[in-house]
Formats: C-alpha cells, sequence, structure tokens
C-alpha cells in the first residue's frame, strides 16, 4: 500500500515540476514576445497618445489616465506601455488563478492553466497597451468578485462587486451594455439562494457601491462630473465606429474567423483527433496524449508554423462540454446555471460595441472557472485537450524568441520615444530617412502633420502637442479625404503620408497617386522617402489651392 501512495505521490510531484516549468517558460517567453522587436504600428500609436491626452478619451479615460500616470513615472516609451501591458495581463491571469487554487487546491493544474491562459493571450490577443488590454484587470477583478459573491452573497460583497463594475466601465464604456445587467442578475440570482441576504438589499448595495466608485472616478479623472460629461463631445469620439461600420465589422470579422478555420482546419482536426483518440482509449490515454504533444511540438519547431492556437475550438469545447456530456451521461452532475452563463456573458461582455466581433470574443479570463464546473471530468479528454495545445504553441514562440535575436535591426537610440527596440528591416526603411528629415524641418520652425491611420505612428514619434483631428481614425469616402486633405494642407508646413492607407483595408480608399496630386496642387513639393512614408514640403513658390471638391 505504502509502495502504491509512493508511485502515485511520485507522479503528482513529476506532474507538478513539468506544469510549473512549462508555467515558468511561458510567463518569461510572454513578457519578452514583441517588446523590443516589434516596431510601433499605428494603432499602438494612438492608444499611446490617448495615454498622452487622456482627457480626452472618454471611451476609456480610467485605462488612459493609468497609461498616463505610468509613463510619467517611468517615461512616455514604447518600451514603458509595453511593460504596462504585460502586467496587466499577469494580474488579470492571477486573479482567476487565485480563485481556482483557492477552490481545488491543486498547483499542478493552476500552473497547467496559466500556461495556457498566457499561450492564448499571445497567439490571438493583442500585445500593447490601450483599452483593450488596460480594461482586462477590471474585468477578470469583477469575474472574481461575482464568483466570491456567488459563494457566500452579503451586502458588503455586492458593494464591492457594484464598485468593480463601475470602474470596469470607465476603463472601457462599452462593457456597460452587458455588464450593468449581468451585475444585477448576478446579484439577485445569489441572493435568492441566501436566506442571509434579500435580493433589494444585495441589489441596493450593488447600486451603491457602483454609484460611490463612478462618482469618485469621474471627480479624480476630470475633476468634476461636469467635466466628465464635457469630454463626451463628437470631436472626442473615435470615427469609424457607428451602428453602420459595426455593422460592416461584424461581417468582416466573420469572413476572417471563415478564413482563419480553413487554414488551420487540418491542425485543429489533428489535434481534436489526437484528444480523441486519448480518451477513447483510456489505457494508452496518457502515451498517446505524450507522443501527439511530442509530435506537434516538433513539428512546429521544425517547421516554424504559426503559433496561432484554434481559440473558437477551445471555446466551443469548454462551453459545450457539459451539456454534451449530459446527453450520453444521465448521471452526470449538472453545472451550475448562474457561473455557467456567467461564463457566456463575460466572453461577449469585451464584444459588444467592437466593430470586429468575433475577434473580440474575450474568454481567456474565464478558463479557470470552465474548469471548476468541469472538475469532475479534468482526467480525461480536458486533460489532454490542454497539454496537446499549450506545450506545442510554448515551444513554437520559445524557439521563435530565440530565433528573433538575430533577425532584427537595432536603430540604436536616436529616435524618440523608440529606445531600445530592436526594428524590423520593414520598420528601419521608413523610420531611417524620415525621422531626421522631419526633425530638421522642425528645427526650422515649420509645422508637422499626418494624415491617414498612419498618422498616428508618425505623431506619437515627432509631434508633442495633440494631433489635429485626433479621433478622425477612419475615412471611408474619396470626397471627405479629399477635403480633410485640403485641410490639412492649409493648416501645416509639412505632410507625411503612407501609401499604406491608400489601400482597400485602410484609410482613403483612393489610389495613393491621387493623393499625391491633391498635396502638390495645393503647393506640396516632396522632399523626402522611406519605405512606405513620403515627406512633402510646402513651398513658397505654389500657391495652395482653396478647394477640390
Amino acid at each position: 500500500m505504502s509502495r502504491i501512495s509512493g508511485i502515485v505521490s511520485g507522479r503528482r510531484t513529476a506532474a507538478l515540476i513539468a506544469a510549473a516549468v512549462l508555467f515558468a517558460v511561458e510567463v518569461l517567453v510572454f513578457v519578452t514576445s514583441s517588446f523590443f522587436d516589434h516596431i510601433i504600428d499605428h494603432d499602438e500609436a494612438y492608444q499611446a497618445l490617448n495615454c498622452r491626452f487622456y482627457g480626452d478619451s472618454p471611451m476609456a479615460m480610467l485605462t488612459f489616465a493609468i497609461g498616463h500616470g505610468w509613463t510619467s513615472v517611468f517615461g512616455d516609451t514604447l518600451l514603458s506601455l509595453r511593460l504596462l501591458a504585460r502586467l496587466c495581463y499577469l494580474v488579470t491571469v492571477a486573479l482567476p488563478l487565485w480563485y481556482f487554487y483557492r477552490k481545488t487546491a491543486d498547483a499542478a493544474w493552476t500552473f497547467l492553466l496559466g500556461a495556457f491562459m498566457l499561450a492564448l493571450v499571445q497567439a490571438d490577443h493583442i500585445l500593447f497597451y490601450g483599452w483593450d488590454v488596460g480594461a482586462f484587470p477590471f474585468i477578470s477583478a469583477l469575474l472574481v468578485g461575482l464568483l466570491c459573491y456567488l459563494d457566500r452573497p452579503t451586502v458588503a460583497r455586492a458593494t464591492v462587486c457594484g464598485a468593480l463594475c463601475a470602474l470596469m466601465i470607465l476603463s472601457r464604456v462599452t462593457t456597460a451594455v452587458a455588464g450593468i445587467p449581468a451585475l444585477f442578475w448576478i446579484i439577485v440570482a445569489g441572493a435568492r439562494r441566501s436566506p442571509e441576504c434579500g435580493p433589494w438589499r444585495c441589489a441596493g448595495g450593488a447600486a451603491g457601491g457602483f454609484a460611490v466608485a463612478a462618482l469618485a472616478g469621474m471627480l479624480l479623472l476630470k475633476g468634476s462630473v461636469a467635466g466628465y460629461m464635457a469630454a463626451w463631445n463628437g470631436d472626442n469620439i473615435i470615427s469609424g465606429h457607428g451602428v453602420g461600420d459595426i455593422a460592416d465589422g461584424y461581417l468582416r470579422s466573420m469572413k476572417f474567423a471563415i478564413r482563419f478555420c480553413s487554414s488551420y482546419i487540418g491542425y485543429d482536426v489533428q489535434v481534436a483527433a489526437l484528444c480523441i483518440l486519448a480518451v477513447a482509449a483510456r489505457r494508452y490515454g496518457a502515451l498517446l496524449c505524450g507522443a501527439g504533444t511530442v509530435f506537434l511540438s516538433l513539428k512546429r519547431i521544425l517547421l516554424m508554423h504559426s503559433g496561432f492556437m484554434p481559440m473558437y475550438f477551445c471555446f466551443i469545447v469548454l462551453v459545450l462540454y457539459a451539456p454534451l456530456r449530459s446527453l450520453f451521461d444521465k448521471e452526470a452532475v449538472r453545472v451550475d446555471r448562474v457561473r455557467y452563463w456567467l461564463v457566456i456573458v463575460f466572453a461577449v461582455l469585451f464584444a459588444i460595441g467592437s466593430d470586429s466581433f468575433l475577434m473580440k470574443l474575450m474568454y481567456f479570463y474565464s478558463v479557470p472557472v470552465s474548469m471548476l464546473l468541469l472538475w469532475r471530468w479534468r482526467r480525461g479528454f480536458l486533460k489532454y485537450m490542454f497539454i496537446m495545445f499549450t506545450v506545442p504553441t510554448v515551444a513554437y514562440f520559445a524557439c521563435d524568441r530565440i530565433q528573433g535575436f538575430g533577425e532584427v535591426v537595432h536603430l540604436g537610440e536616436k529616435i524618440p520615444r523608440h529606445n531600445h527596440i530592436y526594428d524590423t528591416p520593414d520598420g528601419y526603411t521608413w523610420i531611417a530617412p524620415v525621422v531626421p528629415v522631419v526633425e530638421s524641418l522642425k528645427s526650422q520652425g515649420k509645422s508637422v502633420g499626418s494624415y491617414g491611420v498612419s498618422r498616428y505612428t508618425v505623431s506619437y514619434l515627432l509631434e508633442e502637442g495633440k494631433p489635429y483631428r485626433f479621433q478622425d481614425f477612419h475615412t471611408y469616402h474619396v470626397g471627405s479625404t479629399r477635403r480633410t486633405l485640403a485641410e490639412f494642407c492649409r493648416r501645416y508646413d509639412v505632410l507625411v503620408l503612407s501609401e499604406y492607407d491608400a489601400g482597400p483595408e485602410y484609410g482613403w480608399r483612393m489610389p495613393y497617386r491621387e493623393v499625391d496630386s491633391v498635396v502638390r496642387a495645393n503647393g506640396f513639393a516632396e522632399v523626402a522617402g522611406g519605405g512606405e512614408f513620403h515627406v512633402y514640403e510646402k513651398r513658397a513658390d505654389k500657391r495652395p489651392v482653396t478647394s477640390l471638391d
């Protein structure tokens, strides 16, 4: 008997060590990935500018205020904000993992789920700081708060949940659409299960906590409620995110999902088939899982396939596993319906209001909650799925991280807010020739501006003040493009434009040669270029055109 217990104890120790090593490697890879060797793009620059001018960004003012405070202490650089983004993700992952370990006391599973969550983030989510990443800790905190409330409903816990909900909304306003109804639904549902706390008392506590936190947040952010409300004007709301734009984005995200699934269907089916084999052959399940994991890891390392994980497949499995299991196993224990729907609500919470619905289905912070609901089935299919998805992905990113250090160009420390970043050769081709020319023109007292989606990169690196028409993120109509270009030509002495913005996916929806002709007709001449970027200077001997429509 003692021998058997010793074998079991040895296996548990080995599993714990393996899971801990996997988690440690993934944390190291995650923190360093896209940190030093990723060139700034327009999305990252736009979010960084919002941190600089957080008072004019009401859609996520708390998120950007935190970013502003962080850069005030640690410097207004890309590295500073990227470090903040990593910390936000680690906090987001740590909170539900703490709750999971508190319920199960299983360290090996905690490490495995932590590695899976970070690998999923690294494969499918944004890694720079902004209104996506900055809101995750508040969403995760609210999720854990509601779970603790359901464990023991009290007015005090309901009040804390209300306050967390208010902070979440201040960090990303669109979460209010599903967040507020979900808050009071959970509060009332939990109160009905406990004789110690009536639904009205708990709902009142949640409302009070929400109101106090919202009021305190507005006062800290803008000094007054009136000041916060005044920030909600058309000039401070990002364009291209109206109802029609969101509908168009939903359609595009569905097309993307279809292309994504078709591109990786071989990988998904392969992993799913291996998992099914592992479950079907109970005696050899561990052997099949180990062989499949080694095969996939070697395939990814040697062939350097994409690091994407089958995100939708994982979500579908975690959501549908219990209902499907109950169809075939009449004695299966039913999961807690409130907690089950809580996972689904928090997955779509982030997507509502986004112009890319399916790309914003966020469930990585709910994975430990899903596993708590499925805990009695942890030793079969689910264990093999997590291992076979996580280990090859971590192996790929680790090898890619090692290989990536030798394939970049170091720009040195001459680029403002771009210090110590190892950029790709493509990034070097435009930053190296364009920035010195623009800096020289600025030293002559000439005003510099840029137009289009890519203008945020130029604005963040080279401009000090708030960019003109800052929230005019998308331009869909040629007529609007011509008018706005003429407007920029009258306002600035130097323009920096990108050919990328003339493409079909973003920006002007007109050929770049027409953009070039508009700028030249307004008295500008090209003085420098690098990669996709062109620098135009207003010539005194040329007379601007007042209107081109």
